[in-house]
C-alpha cells in the first residue's frame, strides 16, 4: 500500500512502551469437540500466553460463548476474547449482556474483538455491518458492560447489574475508514497477518485518526494474528496455512472494490486481481482445495512457518514495526508441536530474564 508519511506515528512506537515485552495470544475455532478447546486454552495459559481467542461464527462453527464460559471458569489469569463478533448477528445490548455477564464469571478478563462480520453475514445473504453501525456498537458495548448509560436507537440505555469492570475493545479490519473508526473509538486494533508492511500502513491510519480526535498517539495496543505453524517441513506447513492467503485476498478485494486500485501496491494487487471466492463455509479448513492457487510467496507474507528460529526473526520485525502482541492462530494439524514451540522456545525469547545471567 502507499500511504503518505505520518506526523503522529513513527514505526516501532508502541503503546506498551519501549521496555515491556511483546504479548503473545492463541486463537482457536469453536469446533468440536468443545472440552479439547477448554483443554487447549488451559495449556495456553500454563505455557504463558497471554490472551485466547475465540472465532464468532455461529453458522460456520458452533456458539462461541458455552465456550468462552467454559474457559472462564477454567482459567485464571488468561485474558479471552472473540476474534472477532460483529454488530449484525445479534442485538448490541445483547452482546454487552453477555460480555458484561462473562466479565463477572472471569472476574474482568474479557475482550471483545469486533468486526464487520465480512463472513457470517455472507452466510446469511447480507452484506457486512457498515462503518457507522460498527463505530457505533463499538461504542454502545463498551459503555454497557462498563455500567455507563448510552443512547440506542434513540433511547438511553443501561446495564444498572453489571459491576462497571473497564473491557478492551479490540477493532479489527482492513479498509482505511474502519482502520479510522478504530482509531476513534477502540482501545486496540487487530490486524490479521503477518505482512510488516501492510500493518505499518494500517497502523499509519489507526494512529493518526486517533490523533484527530486527542487521543495519546501510539496509545492504542496493536495486535497482530496468523497462521503460525512450527516445523521443519516447510512445504506441508505452507499447505495446512495456505487457506489464510484465500481470506486476505478476499478482505483486500473488498478494500479495492471501495476505495480503487491505487489504495494497493502492485504485487498485492496482482495476487488480489488473481484471487478465487473462498467459500466462507471452508474458509478456516487447512488444505482445502479452494486456496490451491495461493502462491507460496503469499504464504510466507501473511503467515509464518518453519522452525522456531523463522518464526522469532519474523517476530522481531513485527515487534520493531510496532506490534505489540503476536496472536497465533491454531488452525492447522500441528497444534500440539506449534502451542508447545511457541510456549518452551519462542516465548521465552520474548522475556525480560530475571537476575544476572
Amino acid at each position: 500500500m502507499r500511504p503518505e508519511p505520518s506526523a503522529t506515528y513513527a514505526p516501532g512506537q508502541r503503546g506498551r512502551g519501549p521496555t515491556a515485552e511483546m504479548k503473545f495470544g492463541a486463537v482457536l475455532l469453536c469446533q468440536a469437540p468443545v472440552q479439547s478447546l477448554v483443554e487447549l486454552a488451559v495449556r495456553a495459559e500454563g505455557l504463558g500466553f497471554d490472551y485466547v481467542w475465540f472465532n464468532d461464527n455461529h453458522l460456520g462453527h458452533e456458539s462461541c460463548w458455552p465456550v468462552l464460559t467454559l474457559v472462564a471458569e477454567r482459567t485464571e489469569r488468561i485474558k479471552i476474547g472473540t476474534w472477532v463478533t460483529n454488530p449484525g448477528s445479534r442485538e448490541w445490548t445483547e452482546t454487552a449482556s453477555l460480555f458484561a455477564s462473562l466479565q463477572e464469571i472471569s472476574n474482568g478478563r474479557m475482550v471483545c474483538g469486533m468486526g464487520r462480520g465480512d463472513a457470517v453475514r455472507h452466510l446469511i445473504g447480507k452484506r457486512p455491518s457498515s462503518v457507522e453501525d460498527f463505530e457505533g456498537a463499538l461504542s454502545v458495548v463498551k459503555a454497557l458492560v462498563e455500567g455507563r448509560s448510552a443512547m440506542y436507537n434513540g433511547i438511553s440505555v443501561q446495564l444498572k447489574w453489571t459491576s462497571g469492570r473497564s473491557i478492551e475493545m479490540a477493532g479489527a479490519g482492513y479498509g482505511p475508514r474502519v482502520l479510522a473508526a478504530i482509531g476513534r473509538t477502540c482501545d486496540s486494533s487487530v490486524f490479521q497477518g503477518a505482512d510488516v508492511d501492510l500493518f505499518r500502513w494500517t497502523r499509519e491510519i489507526v494512529i493518526d485518526a486517533a490523533a484527530q480526535v486527542g487521543r495519546v498517539p501510539g496509545s492504542i495496543w496493536a495486535h497482530a494474528g496468523a497462521p503460525a505453524y512450527v516445523s521443519d517441513d516447510v512445504a506441508h506447513a505452507r499447505d495446512q496455512v495456505r487457506w489464510f492467503g484465500a481470506t486476505v485476498a478476499n478482505h483486500l478485494a473488498q478494500v479495492v472494490r471501495t476505495h480503487g486500485d491505487s489504495i494497493l501496491a502492485n504485487d498485492l494487487l496482482e495476487f488480489v486481481v488473481q484471487r478465487r471466492q473462498l467459500d466462507p463455509t471452508t474458509r478456516a479448513v487447512p488444505g482445502h482445495r479452494s486456496a490451491s492457487w495461493v502462491p507460496d510467496e503469499i504464504i510466507d507474507r501473511f503467515t509464518i512457518v518453519g522452525p522456531s528460529t523463522q518464526h522469532i526473526e519474523r517476530l522481531r520485525r513485527l515487534e520493531s514495526a510496532g506490534v505489540d502482541q503476536f496472536n497465533v492462530y491454531l488452525i492447522h494439524d500441528g497444534v500440539d508441536r506449534t502451542l508447545s514451540a511457541y510456549g518452551e522456545e519462542i516465548l521465552p525469547s520474548f522475556r525480560p530474564v530475571d537476575g544476572p545471567l
